[in-house]
């Protein structure tokens, strides 16, 4: 379809500074995060073994810490509830704060003890009612938003010894 519409396309770079090319290589990006992520918590959630986790900085962990050391205390948190588990950094819409989303498997049924770097809420899922797609959907437009946000696309961060299955 690109050689059928060489001006619009030429065009539409111009105005929107990035080649076609990149554009499409994105969106297919975005899909197959969403379908990973998706593979990785359909049957923790259907199990009933999953919780969704808000995390935030106190202001003093934020003022002394940067963006890839908070990022680690995640990773280390997660890893020390759970061998599975799917975050991703997001920032709030009126303040702008930095903050994480993350999907926890409750491999012995326990919540997480308390976020010592700020405040947490936990949700047990309840898969009655409750669709992975939409989880998986909601997990890859985070990293939509803090692209938009801090002009650089983030990692999701994914357990490394065990897939979630």
């Amino acid at each position: 379809s690109d050689v059928c519409f060489p001006i619009l396309n030429s065009n539409f770079e111009k105005s929107a500074g990035v080649p076609i090319k990149l554009l499409k290589s994105i969106s297919n990006s975005r899909y197959r995060s969403k379908i990973s992520i998706q593979k990785r918590i359909k049957t923790p959630i259907q199990e009933g073994k999953a919780a969704f986790c808000t995390f935030t900085f106190r202001d003093d962990v934020l003022d002394s810490t940067n963006e890839d050391t908070r990022r680690q205390y995640v990773r280390r948190f997660c890893s020390s509830i759970s061998t599975k588990y799917v975050a991703n950094l997001d920032y709030g819409e009126q303040l702008g704060r930095e903050h994480y989303h993350a999907l926890i498997v409750l491999e012995d049924g326990l919540l997480p003890e308390e976020w010592p770097h700020g405040w947490s809420l936990v949700q047990p899922i309840n898969f009655r009612g409750l669709d992975d797609n939409l989880i998986a959907k909601y997990m890859t437009k985070l990293t939509n938003h803090s692209l938009k946000l801090s002009g650089s696309r983030k990692r999701i961060i994914y357990s490394r010894s065990n897939r979630v299955k």
